[in-house]
């Protein structure tokens, strides 16, 4: 129990070496969390976030973007993002056991449970299936959890963290050990995360033998402009699948991903309905040079975060875009965009998704937008299936 002191109790005990304060300093240690990032060298490859000269190389541009942080603070900062006490904030002359806090708070992403059923080998059965819990924290790292063990007691124990790169540089300023004040609370991955589960025979257990699937994918609320999916089909080893941000052509316009995705299933003239994700085109605010701008600013139209985005759940390609004024030009051969005039307000929503006619597909959606407006979008489907 943890009585009256607020550092106790919960998931963030559970991580690997809190308690033993032996987080460690790399993946490959007995017993050290598992924490990792994206290679910039291998696109598409996890690294794992090891505090060594080798993977300070790999990101010290993302670390301090002026160049500027010698190795041995790097290492040290490097370590600090793991989980360990490497600036002795206990005074305890240990720099090497774990910090008072190693999770971020996790104030709007809601966690997210999969249940797993009794997945082959897992040692899990039909009266205790393997659930994961997945969830981001405002440190900027998202978390995968186990519910229980296998043997059916409770866990809460992280099996695996990521933290995307481009949240490396703000690292710096939560430790405390680089100048500049935050106008407001610091966010990093604040979305809720949302599964794409596909269980081909629907008996309750996901097994990838069986062309089974789980794709999660997480945005950054007022952290940032970007949405991250994994496949988490083998909740062991899971791996990076695609991202997307506003620097993504066909994406210019998305603001700060609020509009969490929801999952649909089209008819895109493929044999069977296609798995995508719709959402808006975020929120438009924040603060520029110490200046509040968009809607936090006040009611005026938005430049950016006025669309609808629809895009394959398996790749994350732009299936089509609805966009008002400041759309970009089409940005890809055979790109579908639906201008829309009057549409002049950022979607923070989440959008409702129909099956009107229940046959498997879905084909409306309704949103709303930060100017009042409530927009209905037809998802046509193909004439020739029956």
């Amino acid at each position: 129990r943890d009585g009256r002191s607020v550092t106790r109790g919960g998931a963030r005990q559970q991580v690997p070496g809190f308690l033993t304060g032996a987080i460690g300093a790399s993946n490959a240690e007995p017993g050290a969390r598992q924490l990792y990032t994206l290679d910039p060298y291998q696109p598409g490859e996890l690294l794992p976030f090891d505090a060594s000269p080798a993977t300070f190389d790999a990101l010290a541009t993302y670390l301090d973007p002026s160049e500027a942080l010698p190795e041995a603070d790097g290492l040290d900062l490097m370590r600090w993002i793991r989980g360990q006490d490497s600036y002795d904030e206990d005074a305890d002359g240990d720099r090497y056991d774990s910090r008072r806090r190693v999770f971020g708070d996790l104030l709007h992403s809601r966690p997210l449970a999969v249940n797993y059923g009794a997945r082959r080998g897992s040692g899990y059965s039909a009266d205790n299936p393997e659930i994961r819990i997945f969830f981001g924290t405002n440190d900027g790292v998202f978390h995968l959890l186990r519910n229980t063990s296998p043997s059916g007691a409770e866990s809460g124990r992280e099996t695996w963290a990521f933290i995307p790169p481009q949240l490396l540089p703000m690292q710096a300023t939560l430790a405390g050990k680089r100048d500049g004040a935050w106008q407001s609370h610091p966010y990093g991955l604040d979305g809720e995360a949302v599964a794409v589960i596909e269980d081909r025979n629907g008996d309750g257990t996901i097994e990838s033998e069986e062309g089974d699937s789980v794709l999660v994918v997480i945005g950054q609320r007022r952290g940032g402009r970007a949405l991250y999916a994994f496949d988490m089909t083998d909740p062991d080893e899971p791996r990076y699948r695609w991202s997307i941000d506003h620097r993504t052509p066909g994406f210019e316009q998305l603001a700060l991903t609020f509009s969490t995705p929801r999952v649909a299933r089209l008819d895109l003239g493929e044999d069977a309905p296609t798995a995508v994700l719709l959402f808006g085109g975020g929120y438009n605010g924040g603060w520029v040079g110490g200046e509040r701008v968009g809607k936090d600013a006040g009611a005026s139209s938005d430049p950016i975060g006025n669309a609808v985005y629809v895009v394959k759940a398996a790749d994350g390609s732009l299936v089509w875009r609805a966009a008002g004024p400041g759309a970009g030009a089409v940005t890809a051969s055979g790109e579908r965009v639906f201008y829309a005039p009057g549409l002049t307000d950022s979607i923070p929503s989440a959008l409702a998704v129909i099956d009107s006619d229940h046959n498997g597909v879905h084909d409306r959606a309704y949103v709303g937008d930060s100017g009042g407006d409530v927009w209905r979008v037809e998802l046509t489907e193909h004439q020739h299936r029956q």
